[in-house]
């Protein structure tokens, strides 16, 4: 197959099992070894991995002995699909499983279902508590495990599966080379990938395949965080129409390609089992400009697959020819935003050579494939030969137009390498420098040296000489120079698809200074107070006594276990006289001990809580605190608007309530913590609390700047000696530190609701120094409760979709 044409292999893991697919991969590298040792050149075949998705699947037909693992539907026949398990292996013409439990419920008379991408279609008739009678209005033979298509209900699946995490494990062990997310919906579902290969500390390129009207009708989101697109021709068909095909994938190709972004097209090779494939649609994908064309060859035996892939190779190879190359680059880098980034424009000006001067080949020599992959989003008209060191990159660029990555492997013999380097300062040959070290092997394929000592900013440059022994000579290339840039990379992201106890730890105590809340932040075992659904981590606050019954908050006694505070009075209180229990229950979520970053850029999609005297906590505090603890090390609001719907101070008529939204920093400087803020208050239109919003915050050495929904709300830069206001300082002192991320919801206190306001007349009931604030705050109950019960409590709730954290 490699020799007929084959550049990357599909497992499917919808089908077999976890052995069988370890044992495929083992092969496809064997093989890979083999062909190196016959011709000494490197064959990069890639690995994908196709997750098998949420999607829905028939069970297996066992009970009718004259076709087992098959189902032959006539058409006119009745069929019932159940969704009980205890019939999962006992299906027939008659009756069968289907694994949509929900089934019954989104079902209507009359709607479609599509089994095996038409190999049959049904008609529901009557729907039962449990299955879902329908009359066949195609007939076909259905075998064991194909796909079901609900063409005409609406359905809710999970973004993705337990059994695909488990499946990312094994790519990762496997080391595959890319993973196609099946049924891509949302932007969601690619993020969460890559979220738990990040956790698992695999690097695999990520691909969503369309093949949904909801993947289509999302699909710019997707292409934002995909690093591919794979078009599912024949479902994509089910759902637009056959009228429709060409248009989207036209509309498809042409974005990935401005983009950037390898576009792959699938073909359905058989029907009913015999090859059927049309060459001209092939053709015209290539005209077209797809990267890649995908065969699913199904039961094809080798000789047939073998045949099939020289075929293919053909006509892709006489479509290539037959396009117009400088029509294409002519469009494509008109298109492109002026000024260029350096890379860029080398890789523009290498392509108008290569087309006036008639070059036979582009060659490049890359470490991570990316001026390759930029040189095949202009589609030059000759090959580019894409040389590299590393295989993982070689069996990546696989999927790129026009790229024939080679492999070049280290010559035997090298063995020693020393590196020596000075930051800002030129280096003499034999001298040390501040970046110095020495290795007699390779880790990870590289012969590299760590110095993790050394501060680096953008546009340092690093003068630097290394030399190698290879056998017996010692060869150096004198002294030469790299300019560090710094890419703005994803440090962290939670798309919430699960609630992640690796990453978001509860912060439980009873909170006394410096904000002294009215509640308590409970435990993980509290999982009413913040848990993930419907793909949303959601935080309610709950009464105390609606809990644990009535007059705990004045009779009772807290131990709380599991505290992670060090101060006997946040962790133990006993109710007395006027010191009561906090009569409010709440959740505290950080990144304390899993992620903490200096400087960068700061994404939360979140909805703000509704309810008199709640505010969301959404906030950035240091690691450690190191120039002092109470706000003396900072606290960095990303976003606050208080749940009242009408609170106005007194004294000025200013607005505190739910149409004003604040941003900004508190610090503690000689005892007294000041607010640093910026604010946009909304007189007239939807409050801050009613809808999701993005609330970003760019965080460098320069200062601060606070955006929502890409509008830039205020900046903070700070002062020239610094917010602490000490010459001995860093300006950005206490920001210069590493900070972690807080979500919760505060309940009162006496840091952010101002004295002398009323709250829909009614005055607010504690002063924030009077030592019996709580109390006051639980005895005005009747006037501030009934906020919180509106509409079930659904109101009450700090909802966030997604965190998203890069670099600078």
């Amino acid at each position: 197959m490699m020799m007929a044409g084959a550049n990357i292999v599909r497992l499917n893991m919808s089908h077999e099992t976890e052995k069988w697919h370890a044992i495929t991969v083992q092969s496809i590298r064997e093989a890979g070894n083999k062909m190196y040792e016959f011709t000494s050149e490197v064959y990069p075949l890639g690995v994908a991995m196709n997750l098998r998705g949420p999607e829905i699947r028939t069970g297996s037909f066992h009970s009718d002995e004259t076709s087992i693992g098959y189902a032959k539907l006539k058409e006119g026949n009745m069929a019932k699909l159940v969704t009980d398990d205890m019939t999962k292996r006992a299906g027939n013409a008659k009756c069968f499983w289907i694994s949509y439990r929900d089934l019954p419920r989104v079902c209507r008379p009359g709607d479609r279902i599509l089994i095996d991408r038409g190999a049959a279609l049904l008609q529901v008739a009557c729907i039962h508590e449990k299955a879902v009678t329908c009359k066949v209005i195609k007939g076909g033979i259905v075998r064991d495990d194909k796909l079901v298509q609900l063409l005409d209900s609406v359905i809710s699946l999970p973004q993705i599966s337990e059994k695909d995490t488990k499946h990312l494990k094994l790519a990762s062990i496997l080391e595959c080379d890319f993973l196609i997310m099946n049924h891509t919906r949302n932007e969601k579902m690619i993020y969460g990938i890559k979220s738990r290969l990040k956790h698992i500390g695999s690097r695999i390129c990520v691909m969503a395949k369309i093949s949904t009207q909801q993947g289509i009708e999302n699909f710019d989101e997707i292409l934002n965080s995909a690093d591919g697109i794979l078009l599912d021709r024949k479902s994509v068909e089910v759902d637009v129409g056959s009228e429709k095909l060409f248009l989207v994938e036209k509309v498809v190709i042409a974005k990935c390609i401005k983009m950037g972004k390898p576009i792959v097209l699938g073909f359905q090779v058989c029907n009913n089992e015999t090859p059927d494939i049309d060459m001209n649609l092939i053709a015209n994908a290539v005209l077209n400009g797809v990267d890649a064309i995908f065969l699913k060859t199904g039961s094809l035996n080798m000789k047939e697959s073998t045949q099939l892939l020289k075929d293919v190779d053909r006509v892709c190879r006489e479509a290539e020819s037959a396009r117009w190359q400088k029509e294409i680059f002519d469009e494509l880098s008109h298109k492109v935003p002026i000024p260029l980034d350096p890379l860029h424009a080398i890789i523009v000006g290498a392509v108008e050579t290569s087309l006036k001067s008639s070059a036979a080949a582009i060659i490049v020599t890359t470490t991570t494939g990316r001026s390759a992959a930029l040189l095949s989003m202009y589609r030059p008209r000759c090959p580019i030969l894409a040389v590299t060191r590393y295989g993982v990159v070689a069996r990546w660029l696989q999927l790129y137009c026009g790229i024939h990555p080679l492999h070049y492997r280290d010559e035997p013999g090298v063995r020693f390498f020393a590196f020596q380097g000075n930051v800002n300062k030129k280096i003499a040959f034999n001298e040390f420098g501040q970046i110095s070290g020495e290795t007699y092997r390779k880790e990870g394929g590289k012969w590299s040296i760590q110095n993790e000592n050394v501060n680096l900013a953008k546009g340092d440059v690093i003068h630097y000489y290394v030399y190698a022994q290879v056998n017996e000579g010692v060869h150096n290339r004198g002294e030469e120079t790299f300019t560090v840039e710094v890419a703005q990379n994803l440090l962290f992201h939670d798309n919430f698809d699960f609630f992640d106890k690796s990453v978001w730890k509860h912060e439980v105590k009873i909170p006394v200074s410096p904000d002294y809340e009215f509640c308590v932040f409970q435990n993980d075992q509290h999982t009413f107070l913040a848990d993930v659904t419907d793909g949303l981590l959601k935080i309610v606050p709950e009464i105390l006594e609606d809990r644990y019954g009535e007059n705990i908050t004045t009779f009772g006694t807290l131990m709380l276990s599991e505290c992670s505070s060090e101060i006997a009075a946040e962790c133990t209180r006993k109710a007395t006289s006027f010191n009561i229990l906090p009569p409010i229950m709440s959740a505290r979520l950080v990144t304390k001990e899993t992620f903490n970053f200096r400087y960068g850029k700061i994404d939360i999609r979140a909805k703000f809580p509704e309810g008199d005297w709640l505010y969301p906590e959404m906030m950035l505090k240091p690691k450690y605190n190191y120039y002092g603890p109470n706000y003396a090390s900072g606290c960095i609001i990303l976003g606050l608007a208080r749940g009242n719907e009408n609170l106005i101070k007194t004294t000025d008529g200013c607005i505190y309530d739910s149409r004003r939204l604040e941003c900004g920093f508190r610090i503690n400087t000689s005892g007294n913590v000041t607010n640093y803020l910026v604010s946009e208050t909304k007189e007239n239109g939807p409050r801050w609390t009613k809808g999701f919003h993005i609330y970003t915050t760019i965080w460098d050495s320069n200062g601060f700047q606070f955006l929502v929904d890409g509008k830039e709300i205020g900046r903070l830069n700070p002062p020239t000696d610094s917010w602490l206001h000490r010459n001995n300082f860093n300006t950005m002192a206490p920001f210069d530190q590493e900070f972690y991320i807080i979500l919760g919801v505060g309940v009162g206190g006496i840091r952010v609701f101002p004295d002398a306001t009323t709250s829909s007349e009614h005055v607010k009931p504690w002063k924030n120094v009077g030592a019996k604030a709580m109390l006051r705050f639980w005895h005005a109950r009747d006037q501030w409760l009934p906020s919180w019960r509106r509409e079930n409590k659904k109101k009450l709730a700090f909802e966030i979709d997604y965190i998203r954290v890069w670099s600078l």
